[in-house]
């Protein structure tokens, strides 16, 4: 993806910024029928763009819903740059082929679905073509196993869904869901992931590249106070953190939380992150998985997450790219490299 000029705009949550370490997800926002009764407005951000945003999500969740895969397509970019990240599988998934293919298999596998939205927020940035926005919400899953006809729920699936506006229509480039403390199947040796093609310039990536670097340094080091530059001091950032079952939103709330990981461990340990990079303008989002092992404080437990899979969304301040959402969740029993 190119980057293209952008018209700043304003971005605001419409999750309650609560002083607490957590929020409560769906009680700032009551349970609704309809995706647009639960995906909030998103503060000043322009009606006509909410609405158009509200009306791409609802698609979506029409197109899992049914079942169908032609619909679910017209919702999609066709970039080689697309990706996904589905709460039951092993890795990304990169390339429309690919991610097409990740979509087909999920409907193959359940039938009977039913999606219930909770509650969520809109991001946008700016008003112009390639601009970039994003949704985090909290949906009901519900559906049959196609074979077995065994009942699946997943009541709180959280999912950072990212779209790009081209010809005039908002596009998904990026999907990430996670169900806290689901447990997954053990992954093959021979599964490996694809990695994605990025059109945006070798600077851009580099930069982005760098910060992402910063991130992975201050975790392990658990120096919240770098952590805390990595982020931007805008109000307006969110985090899923792996087994946590609301997001946290706002600055302070999202610090609380890495304070909580960094105290809770003596040591962390993060192996081989591997993120496939996409920019766009301002706007750069991250995809990939880490493999780390920490510490407990106290009982000197030790925790091996052998595969999390990860997105970062970055926006550009000045010279600075700075992370306004992550979303992280345990994926297989073994780490999943993304071929180079």
């Amino acid at each position: 993806m190119e980057p293209k000029p952008k018209k700043q705009g304003k971005t605001r949550l419409t999750f309650a910024a609560l002083s607490a370490v957590t929020i409560l997800f769906g009680a700032s926002i009551a349970a609704a029928d309809s995706a647009a009764d639960a995906v909030g407005r998103a503060g000043d951000v322009d009606n006509q763009v909410t609405d158009e945003l509200k009306l791409a999500n609802e698609a979506f969740d029409k197109a899992f819903t049914d079942r169908d895969i032609w619909a679910m397509s017209q919702l999609w970019s066709r970039d080689d740059g697309v990706s996904a990240v589905f709460p039951a599988k092993a890795k990304p998934y990169f390339g429309w082929d690919d991610v097409r293919r990740g979509w087909q298999e999920s409907f193959d596998h359940n039938r009977d679905i039913k999606i219930k939205s909770l509650a969520g927020a809109i991001f946008a940035k700016g008003n112009n073509e390639g601009d970039i926005a994003w949704i985090i919400d909290s949906t009901q899953f519900e559906s049959f196993q196609t074979q077995t006809g065994q009942p699946v729920l997943m009541p709180n699936v959280l999912s950072t869904k990212v779209f790009e506006r081209q010809n005039g229509k908002w596009l998904l480039v990026h999907y990430h869901a996670s169900q806290p403390r689901l447990l997954l199947p053990d992954v093959s040796d021979e599964e490996r992931g694809s990695h994605p093609v990025t059109s945006a310039s070798a600077a851009a990536v580099e930069d982005v590249k760098t910060a992402d670097d910063g991130f992975y340094q201050a975790f392990r080091q658990r120096d919240l106070d770098s952590m805390s530059k990595i982020w931007s001091s805008s109000n307006d950032v969110t985090a899923i953190q792996p087994d946590v079952d609301v997001p946290f939103a706002g600055r302070k709330a999202v610090m609380e939380g890495w304070q909580g990981i960094f105290s809770h461990n003596t040591d962390i340990l993060v192996f081989d992150p591997l993120d496939a990079i996409q920019v766009a303008g301002n706007v750069a989002w991250t995809v990939g998985s880490y493999e780390s092992l920490a510490i407990r404080r106290g009982t000197g437990t030790t925790v091996h997450l052998p595969g999390v899979l990860v997105t970062k969304i970055f926006e550009k301040r000045g010279e600075n790219w700075q992370l306004v959402h992550y979303h992280a969740h345990i994926g297989p029993t073994r780490h999943v490299h993304l071929q180079q």
